[in-house]
């Protein structure tokens, strides 16, 4: 309950010293969970805000409890501002879910990873304003985590990054050494649980797919491993 009031009193503070935003700009493939609020005075800022985006997931994934992932549903909207040097400005919940507790994970994902890298030395603007969308077991496209090794016998929940507008997902599983149930299980939502014995080799691929567009797919790599090796997840660039 502290924890609660200490963010809302953080999003309010923020909150006042929030820069005026322009019109969002359309994502390339009209998909991406991060809107651009503001002009880029034609700075390139793709490879910025793929790292930006890896720092908020690498710290919004671990934050998820199990019954969350496994069972809410909802979609959280952030929009906050970056300053040239990094710092943050305006961090608020545009768009509640309805579950402060969905609210709370996706708000502290952003405010624990700032400040983030000074904004490019290129960039001549005040801030760069932005807006993030949160989705929680609704229909996605990004698959996350991407590399993880998963202890004989255990489960973990995949989590998904930005939404395939109307559309369901199917996930299945699979790997050289092994097949079916050999391989593990996975539900509709994602939660993986592993074999009880090791495949050889004990690769296991997660792959999620759009089911009006079967081609259009994306993996992830498990490595299965006795139960005394230490469970890790990696977010390669």
């Amino acid at each position: 309950m502290r924890c609660m009031a200490v963010v809302l009193f953080y999003a309010l503070a923020f909150a006042q010293i929030s820069p005026p935003l322009a019109p969002p700009q359309p994502s390339d493939d009209g998909q991406s969970p991060l809107d651009v609020l503001t002009d880029t005075m034609g700075v390139n800022f793709a490879p910025y805000l793929k790292v930006l985006m890896m720092r908020v997931r690498q710290q919004w994934v671990p934050l998820i409890p199990p019954e969350v992932a496994n069972t809410k549903k909802g979609k959280v909207v952030i929009q906050f501002a970056i300053l040239n040097d990094g710092s943050t400005a305006g961090l608020q919940v545009v768009g509640p879910s309805g579950d402060r507790e969905l609210d709370r994970l996706a708000f502290q994902s952003i405010y624990t990873s700032a400040p983030f890298h000074p904004l490019p030395s290129e960039f001549k603007g005040p801030h760069l304003g932005l807006r993030l969308t949160y989705f929680y077991n609704l229909q996605f496209c990004n698959i996350s985590p991407e590399f993880l090794k998963v202890p004989l016998g255990t489960s973990r929940q995949f989590c998904m990054w930005r939404a395939w507008s109307g559309d369901t997902v199917v996930w299945t599983i699979g790997g050289k050494g092994c097949d079916g149930k050999a391989c593990g299980t996975i539900s509709e939502t994602g939660l993986y649980r592993a074999p009880d014995t090791l495949p050889d080799p004990p690769l296991v691929k997660v792959t999620v797919a759009s089911k009006t567009q079967p081609t259009a797919t994306i993996s992830a790599t498990v490595t299965i491993v006795k139960p005394e090796e230490k469970p890790f997840s990696t977010f390669p660039p």
